[in-house]
């Protein structure tokens, strides 16, 4: 809404706005509200003091002295609605006369008067864990529980993707650290360095993660290709990576628990056969 510059900043605005020096914009002052479709700052509804929607009597912001602004959604981070002579019931002024309801001790903002569980916004230190079945209604909290992780603005939490039992990021399916009891299967993603963890995606089996991949029946993590971790053995009828005997350090071929690459403290390594992949059994110190 500026018309003239000087450099990158405005130094005059179109009519009824100001130059904000904090926000470094034109914005509407007094009985005037920006209608988006004109870029013009046009007059409040005559019922209205200040407003979020020129011309509507339903968007008053705050009202002439004795009258009371009753918001459509009192949740909201602007509340708006039309000026009365009463507050609703079930709603209190606040020091704007805006009607809002008797929030619950741990809410700033609420939907319902004296409800833990449905906050809009919450006091500094606390964060809003937002309903499931809501886009910004909740509880406030210290910390995102589980099943929850940090929004983009880290201002909420919000609900992790069904499949993981905790996550990094909120609805995100390839970004769990743990999976739900209905996917129980791991299958590694990527690696979040800083706080030295696996993120994946959890499935029902671990044939979502290919044709060829192994489950770790320790841990159930899904392994592409058959590639088994340190001390697991390739099981290729049964598609599993299971233990190599107790005596190995790591195992040398599939199918078979007792074809050690190396040997456990207690004991010590029989070669079997010369080749370019050392492999042997064990035997007792």
């Amino acid at each position: 809404m500026c018309v003239t510059c000087l450099g990158t900043t405005c130094i005059q605005c179109k009519a009824n706005a100001l130059f904000g020096a904090a926000t470094g914009t034109c914005e509407c002052y007094g009985s005037y509200a920006y209608y988006a479709a004109a870029e013009l700052c046009l007059a409040c509804d005559s019922s209205c003091l200040t407003c979020s929607l020129p011309g509507s009597a339903q968007n008053c912001t705050t009202c002439s002295a004795n009258k009371y602004v009753n918001p459509a959604d009192v949740g909201a981070s602007v509340p708006a609605g039309p000026c009365q002579s009463s507050c609703n019931p079930d709603t209190v002024p606040d020091t704007n006369n805006v009607c809002l309801p008797y929030c619950h001790k741990s809410c700033l903002r609420c939907r319902e008067s004296l409800n833990s569980q449905r906050c809009t916004a919450c006091p500094n230190g606390t964060l809003l864990a937002i309903n499931s079945d809501s886009i910004d209604e909740g509880i406030c909290v210290g910390s995102c529980p589980d099943g929850m992780a940090l929004s983009d603005d880290e201002s909420a939490c919000e609900s992790c993707d069904a499949s993981c039992a905790t996550c990094l990021y909120p609805a995100n399916a390839t970004s769990c650290v743990t999976c739900a009891a209905s996917s129980p299967y791991f299958t590694v993603v990527s690696s979040d360095t800083v706080l030295a963890r696996s993120l994946g995606m959890c499935s029902s089996s671990c044939s979502d993660s290919g044709s060829n991949a192994y489950v770790d029946v320790v841990d159930l993590k899904c392994y592409a290709d058959g590639k088994c971790p340190v001390n697991r053995y390739n099981n290729s009828a049964e598609k599993k990576c299971e233990a190599c005997h107790s005596s190995c350090f790591g195992c040398a071929k599939p199918d078979d628990k007792s074809s050690c690459k190396g040997c456990s403290n207690s004991t010590y390594f029989l070669r079997l056969e010369s080749s370019s992949a050392s492999s042997g059994v064990y035997a007792s110190g």
